[in-house]
């Protein structure tokens, strides 16, 4: 079966916070080491060149400079999940005692996760300067930035073709 690849490059490594398994990137395959067996297995789903793993037991998540969403797999039946949305993931992690995973981009965002259903809660776009916009699925936001700037912009159905201040 599929394994770490002897010969292959290791792109990262992290170990679960109980220090019982070790997830390992390597030749764009995800695998998990559970030290207590000695037991190697192959992930479902994979990543050319993880930037991190985080895992709350139940799933593992990835993802990496190369690609568009982060990477998920239900540990129990070694099932790819459907990915979160978001390029370009640097790191990630879950939330002690709260039912949230983050995640942050290199292209400058953070992107907060209900894992109860998986569904987005807040993604912060970050800019120069500590300047910023949050904004909610249901379009709520909240930002730093001037009441004209550029950087932020709304599209409505009644005008496509011209973008709107935040104000």
């Amino acid at each position: 079966g599929r394994g770490v690849d002897r010969g292959g490059i290791v792109t990262q490594l992290s170990f679960t916070n109980d220090g019982q398994n070790l997830f390992i990137g390597s030749n764009g395959v995800v695998t998990e080491w559970d030290l207590a067996k000695n037991s190697l297995r192959p992930l479902a789903g994979g990543a050319l060149m993880p930037s991190f793993f985080a895992s709350d037991g139940r799933n593992v998540l990835f993802a990496g400079l190369l690609q568009d969403g982060i990477g998920r797999v239900d540990l129990a039946r070694n099932q790819a999940l459907p990915p979160l949305e978001l390029g370009n993931a640097m790191s990630g992690g879950f939330l002690p005692n709260r039912p949230i995973f983050w995640a942050a981009s290199g292209l400058g965002s953070l992107k907060l996760w209900d894992t109860r259903d998986w569904s987005p809660l807040l993604t912060t776009y970050l800019f120069n300067g500590s300047k910023f916009v949050a904004v909610t699925q249901d379009g709520r936001y909240d930002t730093n930035l001037g009441p004209d700037a550029d950087q932020f912009r709304w599209l409505v159905s009644d005008a496509p073709f011209q973008s709107l201040p935040a104000q």
